[in-house]
């Protein structure tokens, strides 16, 4: 996964990888208004774009929703500063958007490029 910060000055990036499983006993979850198609972790650093996501606590969640060509991605959904990632899906990869909303203070905004390895 690739991650860009081009909405800030910063004009950097990062990598790291997603590890995804599907959903298939059903499972709800916090953090998501539908229920999940996907859940898995993540193991991204933020610290290039001078933001990181929220406390967590365990293993840090990811969880997903399909939605035909579309994917939407929420990172740590529970913390006090979750990163949302929507994009649309070709072939093996997925760019689109994401977002960091703050619930109290500013957050953050880029592009973002997932490939299947």
């Amino acid at each position: 996964m690739r991650v860009d910060a081009p909405d800030s000055a910063l004009r950097t990036a990062t990598s790291g990888r997603v590890a995804l499983t599907v959903n298939d006993a059903g499972l709800d979850a916090s953090g998501v208004g539908a229920r999940p198609d996907l859940f898995g972790t993540y193991d991204i650093d933020f610290s290039p774009l001078r933001f990181r996501p929220g406390a967590v606590s365990g293993v840090p969640a990811v969880i997903g929703i399909v939605r035909g060509d579309s994917l939407i991605l929420a990172l740590a959904p529970s913390s006090d500063l979750p990163i949302e990632l929507r994009g649309a899906v070709a072939g093996d990869s997925i760019t689109g958007r994401w977002s960091a909303s703050a619930r109290a203070g500013p957050g953050a905004t880029g592009t973002f490029s997932l490939g299947r390895r």
